[in-house]
């Protein structure tokens, strides 16, 4: 059976993992155009999720609490026997939390930072207009509306759309019918980013992560719409992410925290 994670994927020379979730409707290859930026000691990881990417042929969740325990099971089987670092980018976050928590209640080691960006805090996320019912056309119409992000080869082309609203209408179920619970925080440090022109997140949410951490919870507010993370600008017709020679601010800010992870591990160079 094809899992998210396979020990193939794996580099061992490494001394920190970074595991990357999507953006609802998302895959990996927005993650997988920050390699030629990677540190030489983080091992990339972006998780590819049933339904999504080469798994089109699976059914995709539409629960994110049992993503986030299938996903928990396959990060313990392969990946767990290096630090690590948990990053999500707007429902990646989400998922991201929850995983944390499935690893956390089943006595895994935890991160050594959980990044969450593009995303409110989970205790705060109120659906008031569920997305997952709405018929094709109109769930196009209202995304490119609040998030943009959908390239135009992808509007333009009703064919391609039909392949891809399967997955998109999936994800956004787990959103649509995602429950908060009240847990202790985690004893991980925080780093959650939020773009200036972002209007689905607003920033003076982004303040209330602080309740998820007994430790440093950094926040920090990075140019762009609400794929800065992977644009560091205003929206583009191509989409929500575009081919660029240079890290984002975003990807800089995350790199740097990277470096003193992997300092904690290694030692300061030449110690």
């Amino acid at each position: 059976m094809f899992t998210s994670i396979s020990r193939s994927q794996l580099n061992d020379e490494t001394a920190i993992r970074l595991v990357c979730l999507p953006y609802a409707g998302g895959g990996t290859a927005s993650y997988h155009k920050w390699r030629p930026h990677m540190l030489l000691r983080v091992d990339l990881l972006p998780v590819s999720l049933p339904g999504h990417d080469g798994r089109l042929k699976e059914a995709p969740y539409t629960d994110l609490k049992a993503l986030a325990n299938a996903l928990r099971e396959d990060l313990s089987r392969f990946a767990l026997d290096k630090p690590y670092v948990l990053m999500g980018h707007s429902m990646g976050a989400v998922l991201a939390f929850e995983m944390a928590r499935s690893l956390r209640r089943h006595g895994h080691r935890l991160p050594e930072l959980l990044i969450a960006t593009g995303c409110p805090p989970p205790h705060l996320i109120a659906v008031k207009q569920p997305l997952h019912t709405l018929p094709d056309d109109e769930l196009q119409n209202v995304l490119q509306a609040r998030y943009g992000g959908i390239p135009k080869v992808v509007r333009d082309n009703p064919e391609l759309w039909r392949i891809l609203v399967k997955p998109m209408r999936a994800d956004f179920e787990m959103i649509d019918k995602y429950v908060y619970e009240e847990e202790p925080p985690f004893d991980v440090p925080l780093l959650v980013l939020g773009g200036t022109e972002d209007a689905a997140v607003p920033a003076g949410k982004l303040m209330d992560w602080r309740r998820h951490t007994t430790q440093e919870c950094s926040i920090r507010l990075l140019p762009g719409n609400h794929f800065f993370v992977f644009n560091g600008g205003p929206a583009t017709e191509s989409g929500g992410d575009i081919n660029r020679d240079e890290p984002t601010p975003a990807l800089r800010v995350i790199l740097q925290r990277l470096e003193q992870c992997v300092e904690k591990i290694d030692g300061p160079p030449n110690a």
